[in-house]
């Protein structure tokens, strides 16, 4: 078993590596349950291109933890699932980043500095080599359009701040 046996796991958005169905049947060969909808009882979310807005909402309502497809395709190659399939599926590290609206918790020099701290490659436009796009406050329509037809991931503030390793709180130590 790979998770404990009450980590309830759902799907958000388009799969890319694999069919639903493969991936449902992931998280119950990992010892998981799979919520069929996103709510108070779901431990975390699998997100794939072009998640429901409601569903990502509703993960941070009750601060659900996002795991994104690439992600969760890694984990289950680490423990084998998926080559007991049939399924090869190979992962970029390789991540270009995207900003689009004001974040509340940094600058937007401070948001670049963090996602190149972390070892991420920030892209001032949208382009197709583009993997992530972070949206605050009043994000671009041009940006969010051009994410929208690349099948870009779109990362809230909160995720963006989990995935560079910040704190949930406040402004990252050391960026302005």
């Amino acid at each position: 078993m790979i998770y404990p046996k009450k980590f309830c796991i759902g799907i958000t958005g388009t799969l890319k590596t694999m069919t639903v169905e493969t991936a449902i049947s992931l998280i119950h060969d990992a010892g998981c349950e799979y919520a069929t909808t996103i709510g108070a009882d779901t431990t975390c979310m699998i997100v794939g291109a072009n998640p429901n807005g409601q569903d990502m909402l509703t993960a941070e309502r009750f601060n659900i933890d996002l795991v994104w497809e690439a992600q969760f395709a890694k984990k289950m190659t680490q423990h084998h699932c998926l080559e007991e399939k049939g399924i090869i599926v190979e992962v970029s590290e390789e991540h270009k980043i995207a900003v689009t609206g004001v974040l509340e918790s940094m600058t937007r020099q401070g948001a670049i500095n963090a996602i190149e701290r972390a070892g991420y490659n920030y892209s001032p436009t949208v382009t197709v080599n583009t993997t992530h796009l972070v949206v605050g406050a009043t994000p671009g329509l041009e940006k969010i359009a051009k994410a929208e037809e690349g099948g870009i991931i779109f990362i809230m503030e909160d995720e963006f701040l989990r995935m560079i390793g910040a704190s949930h709180t406040g402004i990252l130590p050391g960026l302005e």
